[in-house]
């Protein structure tokens, strides 16, 4: 007699994209990262010289609220600037409304990190 076993993991996996700008003059090339409420980081990318970014934060499970952050590099080294955004739901929620996956300033105003 042979047994055999085997196991299936299925991961729901939700995405949205957050576009914005780090600004308190731009902040160039910046590092911009989404967290979730305990801290921990869940998407990084480098703003471009204006400081316009975009974040894709893919998720397997609600991170809660989010936070975005934007570091300045270089002569800039000193800025750190913050944003809180709100529930990942709720922003999946606009999302769906609006027909998109990217959120932008003119839907989240808020994506604008700025002091």
């Amino acid at each position: 007699e042979k047994t055999v076993s085997s196991s299936v993991t299925i991961t729901n996996e939700q995405q949205i994209t957050i576009a914005g700008i780090a600004t308190d003059a731009p902040l160039s090339n910046s590092t911009v990262t989404a967290t979730n409420n305990d801290g921990e980081v869940l998407a990084t990318v480098t703003a471009d010289a204006s400081g316009e970014y975009s974040l894709p934060i893919k998720v397997s499970a609600d991170p809660g609220n989010l936070v975005l952050n934007a570091m300045g590099v270089e002569a800039q080294s000193h800025v750190s600037l913050m944003s809180r955004v709100g529930d990942f739901t709720d922003l999946l929620s606009v999302a769906s409304e609006n027909q998109t996956t990217e959120l932008s300033d003119e839907l989240v105003p808020v994506s604008k990190i700025t002091h």
